[in-house]
């Protein structure tokens, strides 16, 4: 029969180990919070919705509000532009 009672004492971490161990417990608990995001979603699936409320989505919210605003800033140079042509191309008023 083996004696178990010493080997308690002798396992010992090393630094090495013990990031490991940290690291791949970050790893379980990050791929737990994906898999239950896409659970989460899939569940309200049946349900209409017009935006995506997953996790992806909440990380883009930012980017797609940037490339918006943009879109809008670029338009309204482009309609101010035209209205200073459009101004300076009018022939001034003549007194009456």
């Amino acid at each position: 029969m083996q004696n178990h009672a010493d080997l308690a004492g002798r396992f010992t971490l090393s630094s090495e180990a013990l990031l490991l161990c940290i690291a791949a417990g970050l790893a379980v608990v990050f791929l737990g919070l994906l898999v239950y995001d896409i659970a989460r979603r899939r569940k309200r699936s049946g349900r209409r919705q017009r935006e995506p409320k997953g996790l992806w989505a909440k990380l883009l919210k930012p980017y797609h509000r940037a490339r918006t605003l943009q879109g809008e800033l670029a338009e309204m140079l482009h309609e101010r532009s035209r209205r200073k042509e459009r101004d300076r191309r009018k022939p001034p008023a003549t007194p009456s």
